[in-house]
């Protein structure tokens, strides 16, 4: 016999109500007599018979239960009936036989159904049985009559727990009970207690003011209960008569916070130093709660009175046991039918899946989530592309499979917030290698479980593309700055979590490859760092990483202690805060510009830069965790309000693009969150700042929205001599008045790129910052008389430089004269330019680090810009 009691845990110094005798007959007909059922047989989860002898046939649990029939009056029957019979019956055997004559019997109405049809729950009242001194020792269930055609399924049998549920009922410890109000104190006596050894009391030591109660301990029924009535009978005694009792339930949620209560009628008492007998009433009830403190309220106490009680006794509240999965019609986990309770889990609910010839599927669009749940041994769970399931409580698997599947475009996810047991399988999209020189068929990727090297590369060599001696999958060292392959001959080693990997498959549209191993459920920390030195490439500041848990995490929505960017603040370099995905051409940056947030998919690779050359945890929290998702991160974003996007083709090989972004509160310097440095900081395309330091190359320049009305900002394209090459408008959200231009200050050109694309056949090697600049104009159309006057200058200072850039002079502007001053005011530098040269220098050398202000004048124009000299 498979007897399984269901303990639910306690919480604290509550209570826990619930120890439900449960057969599933997952493998066994779990030592079940049969009578007149020669077919009997446990198949799927399910106890089924469809040949019939005799009449009256039956089953009957085995023998020796022992348990206190007070504290077990239902029997649930978890049944599809699809025989010519509808009137059944519960036996309560007398200990030691198993004559139905001798039996106490209930009837029971099970409606026919059609086969397969799905699962009815039955909750019944088994007869008392005087013969058994109070025990049960053993049930049945039998047709009323003789069956002689159909099928009777039997998924579960419950022997349901309903014994008393308020703790230390009869006051035979001196605990669990204490006086609210005052003057009024608990207490427990030996003398003359109605029942046992010792009953309890409540002492007015004045006059009653106000409400008085003695209360309870608080019972915790370990999910969501909604009882129809609660009838309650105590014993009460008192030393004076006239005092007034009655009850109130005091009901919380699962956490144990207010819902509300319920309250009874009185009982007055009528004699003094009299045990009575009091009974509260309440039906019809509606209300839903979890835990629930019950209060004998007495009003009309006076001074030195003591009033007892004893044998407090409540009628059962019942509880819905663990629900099982049957697969009773099909493998659709929302089915209720496919459930051995009629209703799909819940978060409040315990479930398990045990062995089915319908094994479940949750599928795409799915949101499922379960208390504890349980996959027993040869089961399987699948959650499809797209599909989700929350394990609020712990996950376990006994040995079946438990398999998440991924597309290139979905992701299944997986969380569990309490302890996970055993092993689950992530078939997690790869890319498939492109030869392409760009590598566009590469992925970014982790692992979303704990697994060995060697183990992945056994399940999943057929798959992986090779090249050579080496598979398609390597590890990215930033202290060597170079890329480190996987041989075919041999591997060692695991994977670690959150590291990221890249990796290609050989398929023609990608395929999968299985991640199976543990799941992770803490927080996870890999450090990152900063590699950075005078001969090394910018690669080292570059650390590639990934999502480690099966499920989705936020990238930057909700608040900043969960989501990645939030927790990440200061290990990631502001000039680079963002994360940087592969979208199969070139590097895409995502930050706080995508204002409706972004999500990382399961073993989602990414690279960020790293703050400091000094190691640091990046850390990956289990609040991150969220099964809102769709793709892999890198595709779709929603950007702000305004944005431009230009893109970089040669021919017709689009080779690079850079973002735009305009929201109000930002600047035109360094915005940490919304600027964004290139990935590849020699990419075709890219901006500098439109104020500040220009050593960095930006692929998202964020500015306010006044930036829109006259502002120029320095493009740097890098092409070699000889190269044709065009730049256009790729995306585009801009008020009708404001106009884009592309101007080359070396032609002489202004080319609006909202009316044509700006086309070019590079004379010489381009690069720098000081030839073609992005202006944004408002009102009127420029031409190449027009000047924007000398407000539109760019002013930087490098870290590197001893000397002060000032970027973006034209013709028109007349000569200009600089003046270099410290925070006291006082002339430090001072020069004229010339208007021929669009780019020029001050000389900062010999000055002490600090602010430095520059002020140019143009004619009755002046401009001011801030520096600072290191």
């Amino acid at each position: 016999m498979k007897n399984i009691i269901i303990l639910f845990l306690m919480l604290l110094s509550l209570q826990t109500f619930g120890q439900d005798v449960v057969y599933n007959f997952n493998s066994s007909t779990e030592n079940f007599v049969q009578g007149g059922m020669p077919g009997l047989t446990a198949t799927d989860g399910v106890l089924v018979n469809a040949t019939w002898s005799g009449g009256y046939q039956f089953v009957r649990t085995p023998a020796g239960l022992a348990k206190t029939e007070a504290n077990y009056k239902k029997i649930r029957v978890v049944v599809e009936n699809s025989t010519d019979i509808t009137v059944f019956q519960v036996l309560n055997y007398d200990s030691g036989s198993t004559s139905a004559g001798t039996a106490d019997k209930q009837d029971v109405t099970i409606a026919a159904v059609a086969l397969n049809s799905g699962f009815t729950t039955y909750d019944i009242d088994f007869p008392a049985n005087s013969s058994n001194n109070g025990t049960i020792d053993r049930l049945g269930f039998r047709a009323k009559g003789a069956v002689t055609s159909g099928t009777l399924r039997i998924a579960q049998i419950v022997l349901i727990e309903t014994g008393n549920w308020v703790t230390n009922n009869n006051f035979e410890t001196s605990t669990d009970w204490t006086a609210s109000g005052a003057d009024v104190t608990a207490g427990f006596t030996t003398t003359d207690p109605q029942e046992g050894t010792q009953s309890g009391t409540l002492t007015f030591t004045a006059d009653q003011v106000g409400t008085k109660f003695l209360q309870s301990a608080t019972t915790d029924f370990g999910e969501t209960v909604s009882p129809t009535d609660i009838n309650t009978t105590l014993w009460v005694k008192s030393t004076t008569p006239g005092a007034v009792v009655s009850l109130v339930y005091s009901l919380k949620n699962a956490t144990g916070a207010y819902l509300g209560q319920i309250s009874t009628g009185n009982y007055t008492i009528s004699a003094a130093d009299t045990w009575e007998l009091a009974t509260f009433n309440k039906s019809n009830l509606t209300n839903t709660f979890n835990q629930v403190l019950l209060k004998i309220k007495i009003v009309g106490g006076l001074s030195g009175t003591v009033i007892s009680f004893d044998d407090v006794k409540p009628t059962a509240i019942l509880v819905a046991t663990d629900n099982s999965w049957t697969g009773g019609k099909d493998t659709e986990w929302t089915d209720i039918a496919n459930w051995t309770n009629g209703v799909a889990p819940t978060p409040t609910k315990d479930s398990n899946v045990q062995v089915s010839a319908n094994n479940p599927i949750i599928s795409e669009t799915t949101g499922a989530a379960v208390k504890n749940l349980d996959v027993g041994a040869s089961a399987a769970l699948t959650v499809a592309s797209g599909g989700s399931l929350t394990v609020s409580g712990d996950f376990t698997n006994s040995g079946g499979t438990v398999t998440l599947n991924s597309t290139e475009d979905d992701f299944s996810s997986l969380i569990v917030e309490g302890t996970a047991t055993g092993d689950i399988t992530y078939n997690r999209y790869v890319n498939a290698y492109d030869t392409n020189p760009d590598g566009g068929g590469w992925d970014l990727v982790g692992s979303p479980t704990v697994m060995t090297i060697t183990d992945f590369t056994i399940a999943n060599g057929a798959t992986l593309q090779v090249l050579g001696d080496d598979y398609a999958f390597s590890q990215y060292d930033n202290a060597l700055g170079q890329w480190e392959r996987y041989a075919t001959a041999s591997q060692t080693g695991s994977f670690e979590a959150a590291q990221g990997y890249s990796m290609a498959t050989n398929a023609g549209d990608g395929a999968t490859v299985a991640f199976t191993g543990a799941m992770q459920t803490t927080t996870q920390n890999i450090n990152i760092i900063d590699n950075n030195d005078a001969n090394a490439g910018a690669g080292r500041r570059w650390n590639l990483v990934s999502n480690p848990f099966p499920s989705y995490i936020n990238g930057n929505t909700a608040a900043g202690t969960t989501n990645f960017l939030g927790v990440n603040t200061s290990v990631i370099n502001d000039q680079y805060w963002a994360v940087y995905g592969w979208d199969g051409t070139q590097y895409v940056a995502k930050n706080l510009t995508d204002t409706q947030g972004f999500s990382i998919a399961p073993g989602q690779g990414f690279w960020v830069a790293a703050a400091s050359t000094l190691a640091a945890p990046l850390s990956f929290t289990p609040d991150m965790r969220t099964t809102t998702g769709t793709g892999d991160f890198v595709t779709g974003p929603v950007l702000l309000d305004y944005h431009v996007a230009l893109k970089l083709y040669n021919g017709e090989t689009q080779k690079a693009t850079t973002n735009f972004y305009f929201r109000d509160g930002l600047s035109l310097d360094l915005d940490p969150g919304y600027d964004a440095g290139a990935f590849n900081q020699s990419m075709a395309l890219s901006t500098k700042l439109a104020v500040g330091s220009n050593q960095t190359a930006f692929s998202i320049n964020a500015m306010g929205m006044n930036a829109m009305q006259n502002t120029r900002v320095p493009l740097e394209i890098r092409q070699n001599a000889g190269q044709a090459f065009t730049i256009s408008i790729a995306d585009m959200e801009l008020p009708q008045d404001i106009y884009v231009y592309l101007e080359d200050t070396l032609n002489g050109t202004l080319t609006s790129l909202k009316e044509q694309d700006f086309e070019l056949v590079a004379q010489s090697n381009l690069s720098g910052v000081d030839r073609f600049f992005i202006i944004f104009k408002s009102n009127s159309v420029l031409s190449n008389g027009d000047t924007l006057g000398i407000n539109a200058l760019n002013v930087y200072k490098a870290n590197t430089d001893n000397f002060v850039t000032i970027a973006g002079i034209t013709p028109e502007l007349g000569k200009l004269n600089v003046s270099l001053y410290n925070i006291l005011g006082q002339t430090v530098r001072e020069k004229a330019l010339s208007s021929a040269t669009a780019t020029q220098t001050i000389s900062t050398e010999g000055l002490a680090s600090g602010l430095y202000i520059v002020q140019i004048k143009s004619g009755n124009q002046t401009t001011v810009k801030k520096i600072i000299v290191k």
